[in-house]
């Protein structure tokens, strides 16, 4: 399914394993190929049939001081906001929590295109998207 990636494959089922944490007033979390409610619920009351879970921390997996990250999160939220796009806080974390939680966004009503754009722009492996079925879907960039 993902032998073209030149990311490890071990990497690749830890993030297929992962829960992706979002932080509304009743937060919840969502899987990759799991049909989300809350999911589709956020998606109705904010009016769009898509989303994107991205972070732009920690690029290509490699681990990046604190500061750096938090530098690449607010220009992220400002880049996303001044561009009209809705966000909700959140953070990716597998459920051994052998690695760190990763800060995240939500990103509401994003097309996939644009997606794919972000994520390789911020350097990562991966994005998870969101269609309008959604089923949270890994989408690997390299």
């Amino acid at each position: 399914m993902f032998s073209a990636s030149v990311i490890n494959p071990d990497l690749i089922q830890a993030y297929l394993e992962s829960n992706f944490h979002v932080r509304t007033t009743k937060p919840f979390a969502i899987r990759i190929g799991a049909f989300s409610a809350d999911l589709e619920a956020v998606h109705q009351m904010s009016q769009v049939s898509t989303s994107c879970f991205i972070t732009p921390c920690n690029p290509e997996s490699v681990q990046l001081s604190q500061i750096e990250n938090i530098q690449r999160l607010s220009k992220f939220r400002t880049e996303k906001l001044l561009q009209g796009l809705e966000l909700i806080n959140g953070y990716g974390q597998h459920p051994t929590n052998s690695w760190e939680a990763e800060e995240s966004y939500l990103v509401l009503g994003i097309t996939l295109a644009e997606a794919k754009e972000v994520g390789k722009k911020y350097e990562q492996n991966a994005i998870v998207w969101i269609g309008s079925d959604a089923i949270p879907e890994l989408i690997l960039l390299r």
